[in-house]
């Protein structure tokens, strides 16, 4: 999974090279993924996820939030889902030019290798612990005040 340098994401960069945070790592494991990140100073690499969002906005939301606007009618969440899956439709059954292949085709072979998600929801960070607050408004962690 490709993502940008978010700080949330990365523990660190050793060498030029981000290591995840703890947190990702178990994420990743526990969804079967493995976690790559985009290139310092590098437009084509950080461009990957970016056009992704970009082409989102200019293609599908754009249009769609500029036919509400002149018709004077809001967009609500069911027509929003409704523009995003056809638009979603007509995109993936058109020639992509950087994999020279229709979208669709090769999810039918990798949807044969792809697995499940696991059932159990994955808890992130340390689990939560009832304090107990005396009168004098001290927390009572193991014993000493």
């Amino acid at each position: 999974m490709l993502a940008d340098r978010m700080a949330c994401l990365k523990g660190g960069v050793v060498a030029n090279v981000v290591v995840p945070t703890p947190d990702y790592v178990r994420l990743a494991s526990h969804y079967g993924f493995t976690p790559d990140f985009c290139h310092a100073n590098d437009r084509q690499s950080k461009g990957i996820v970016e056009n992704l969002c970009g082409n989102a906005q200019r293609d599908l939301a754009v249009p769609l939030l500029t036919e509400a606007a002149v018709t004077g009618q809001s967009v609500n969440i069911r027509d929003a889902n409704a523009a995003a899956k056809s638009w979603c439709a007509e995109v993936n059954s058109v020639m992509h030019s950087e994999i020279c292949a229709i979208p669709e085709q090769p999810l039918l072979v990798e949807r044969e290798v792809l697995q499940p998600l696991p059932s159990l929801r994955l808890q992130i960070g340390a689990p939560s612990a009832l304090r107990k607050v005396d009168r004098l408004s001290c927390v009572r962690y193991d014993g000493p005040r």
